[in-house]
């Protein structure tokens, strides 16, 4: 595993195409954003994924913003899937 100065976020290759995600195994930092961008509040996102609180949620978002060229490159790569891929839950790409 990659360490992070983040006490809730992870990096490791090979798991999750090696995107920032959350430890406590939820979903991708980028799939958080675009959750949020998608019109889900932080209580929302909580609720759908009750394994994280507001805390950790809040820490996702000053790590987009502190490594913004990264997570917009994760997003790119989770909204531009190839033919016969879709995004499924926790930013985990699947086949249709």
């Amino acid at each position: 595993m990659i360490q992070t100065k983040y006490r809730y976020i992870a990096k490791e290759k090979g798991y999750r195409s090696g995107m920032a995600r959350m430890k406590v195994g939820g979903p991708t930092v980028a799939g958080i954003i675009i959750m949020q961008s998608n019109g889900d509040s932080l209580e929302n996102i909580v609720e759908a994924y009750p394994m994280l609180t507001k805390e950790m949620l809040e820490e996702a978002l000053v790590y987009s913003k502190e490594n913004k060229e990264e997570i917009n490159r994760d997003i790119y790569d989770l909204t531009h899937l190839p033919d016969g891929y879709r995004l499924g839950p926790n930013g985990i790409v699947l086949k249709k």
